[in-house]
């Protein structure tokens, strides 16, 4: 096979224009991230509210 070094790899792998596939990337084999759980949305109510109680406190 005789093969012009000065053409990129990626086109001698090509067969017609729309042909070739996409490459998946890496962030299509990882798992989407877990829902926030139930004490994640506790401790985030507890800091809304101590955030406001802190506001209040100083206006």
């Amino acid at each position: 096979m005789n093969v012009d070094l000065e053409v990129p790899v990626w086109w001698r792998d090509m067969r017609k224009p729309g042909t070739r596939q996409r490459k998946r990337g890496k962030h299509a084999r990882e798992r989407a991230p877990a829902p926030p759980t139930a004490l994640a949305a506790f401790f985030g109510v507890v800091l809304l509210v101590a955030l406001v109680l802190l506001v209040l406190t100083y206006v």
